[in-house]
């Protein structure tokens, strides 16, 4: 963790943050008024939590989170924590593996010779799996509602190439009113942009600064279900600035369940090795666009669960929609007045 003043850079061009750890600035950032791209590799994730002070990051710097992955046939014995690949030259110490016969959280512990890995966790089957290899950072952004707050990323645009975005705050309004990030976001890769603030509204963009979706690639936007007692509203995440995508691109609307969606008793965590839990009902989350979302052509889907949120005409009109058992509100108001039309 840096407590202190990070200026990073001293000139233009990319600082590289390379780190399978987490890292953190709790401190002020500034770019040293160059036009800076600050690029996060490696699984860990990168924090910025300050708020108190300005941090200096202008509107020509970026902070790019560029993961890495690699898909290919691997061989697999049950028992072992030894798979065999066609090359491990794209592959590092750390990158989690998922596919047939892996148990999930799995990652490489160690790069072996001729064209092996060692895994965390031993292979669930024997056999020839398609396996997929992946080293993907998050940023976080740790605002805050009181009087006076920063923007933790300044007015820096973000980048994610194969990363993804979290968006946290210290606290929130008593009347529900979370922070405000008026930062432009590039999606260059499939990336997921996800509030983990329940109870509370949390903005991103504005009307000057939108989401640029690349051709082809997924965006999912995830407002956290709530948690205990059952009542406890789940995230909002309202996207306040445009969406833009060919119509190659889509949007996925998700509410993750942070909590234990079905109930395991003693007995059964016992029989199959696994951890007790209670379930219960939490509210979903709520995605709301908000932006003039003309330039977006793609597809938008709201996986079961989820609720979608579309204020005026401008922000949906004319997409293709595919509803699995998620919620959509449709909310006008045609000049603003609440008056009548």
């Amino acid at each position: 963790r840096f407590a202190g003043n990070s200026v990073l850079g001293d000139g233009p061009g990319t600082v590289k943050i390379v780190s399978g750890a987490n890292v953190a600035f709790d401190g002020p950032v500034s770019d040293g008024g160059f036009a800076v791209n600050v690029e996060k590799s490696g699984r860990g994730w990168l924090y910025l939590t300050n708020t108190s002070s300005a941090n200096n990051l202008g509107a020509s710097s970026s902070i790019e989170l560029k993961g890495a992955g690699d898909t290919q046939s691997a061989s697999t014995s049950v028992g072992s924590t030894t798979v065999n690949v066609g090359s491990t030259s794209a592959l590092a110490i750390g990158m989690t593996v998922t596919g047939l016969g892996i148990a999930p959280g799995a990652v490489i512990t160690e790069i072996l010779g001729g064209g092996a890995v060692k895994i965390s966790a031993a292979a669930t089957a024997n056999g020839s799996p398609t396996l997929t290899f992946a080293s993907i950072p998050s940023l976080v952004l740790q605002g805050s509602t009181a009087a006076g707050a920063f923007n933790p990323a300044g007015n820096a645009s973000i980048i994610l190439n194969r990363g993804n975005l979290v968006l946290d705050s210290k606290g929130a309004t008593e009347t529900g009113v979370g922070p405000t990030y008026n930062n432009a976001v590039q999606v260059l890769q499939n990336a997921t942009i996800q509030s983990v603030v329940n109870a509370a509204t949390t903005t991103l963009g504005s009307s000057t600064n939108g989401i640029a979706i690349s051709s082809g690639k997924v965006l999912t936007l995830d407002a956290i279900s709530g948690g205990r007692p059952g009542t406890d509203p789940g995230a909002t995440l309202r996207i306040a600035g445009s969406i833009a995508g060919d119509s190659l691109t889509s949007l996925i609307i998700r509410s993750t369940q942070m909590n234990a969606g079905v109930t395991i008793n003693a007995t059964d965590a016992i029989a199959n090795s696994v951890a007790q839990q209670i379930g219960f009902a939490a509210q979903p989350g709520t995605v709301v666009l908000a932006g003039n979302n003309s330039t977006f052509l793609g597809a938008v889907t709201i996986e079961p669960g989820a609720g979608l949120r579309v204020e005026g005409p401008l922000a949906l009109s004319g997409k293709n929609l595919t509803l699995n058992g998620g919620t959509l509100a449709l909310v006008g108001d045609g000049d603003g007045t609440g008056g009548f039309e």
